[in-house]
């Protein structure tokens, strides 16, 4: 029985060792291109910019193609102010404010139109508010079985009263911004979803350490932070 045993699990560990990998190309059916649209804005002093551009086939390994064209503009409900999005190029559409201006306060409203070839597309969405940051610190960790030994640093802030805060917390390092995907971290409140039910508490562990960069070298091994 036992050589029984040894001879199947021989036999299953070369069937492991023989295995090949089949590479496929599945036909996917085409489709008619549709507008994307990345409109990503702030209140703060600057050029905003809004991105046209269309979908693509899912196997077509180019950028993709900017929309011209479009008449883009976005309306602050509250102050009634219309700021028009000139076409930039690309499918980059930018409205650059005057000194000392913004698109608006924080708590605003507002309603984004975008018109192209006989179709109108609107969006709406305000201002959020933010915490004060209270400090940034670091703690020295020791070596274990899943980490280097490293300093870890987290940041200090209290989620404001009032639930429905939503975050995209960004971090630069040396004047880099971390904008891997593991380096983006987002909340609700204070934690990562709805569900948590942590309004107007200091953020738990997990978000303040987000701030952390993800390095690792060519053999996949986190370094230290």
């Amino acid at each position: 029985m036992q050589t029984i045993t040894k001879i199947l699990f021989y036999v299953m560990l070369l069937g492991l060792v023989t295995a090949c990998e089949t590479i496929i190309e599945p036909e996917l059916e085409d489709a008619a291109p549709v507008l994307e649209v990345d409109a990503w804005l702030t209140n703060q002093e600057k050029a905003q910019e809004i991105i046209l551009t269309q979908t693509q086939p899912y196997f077509e390994n180019e950028l993709p193609v900017g929309v011209t064209g479009a008449s883009v503009t976005v309306r602050a409900r509250q102050s009634g102010m219309l700021f028009s999005f000139v076409e930039s190029g690309n499918g980059i559409y930018r409205w650059t404010p005057a000194a000392n201006d913004s698109l608006g306060p924080v708590g605003e409203q507002f309603d984004l139109t975008i018109q192209w070839q006989g179709d109108t597309y609107n969006a709406s969405a305000r201002t959020g508010r933010v915490p004060k940051l209270d400090s940034i610190s670091y703690v020295f960790e020791e070596e274990t079985a899943i980490s280097v030994e490293q300093w870890v640093g987290e940041f200090w802030a209290r989620d404001p009263v009032g639930k429905g805060d939503t975050y995209w917390i960004r971090t630069w390092k040396n004047g880099v911004l971390l904008n891997k995907p593991a380096e983006l971290t987002v909340a609700f409140d204070a934690g990562f979803s709805e569900g948590g039910n942590l309004d107007g508490v200091t953020f738990i562990t997990p978000v303040r350490r987000g701030m952390n960069p993800i390095e690792q070298n060519e053999d996949d091994e986190f370094l230290p932070l």
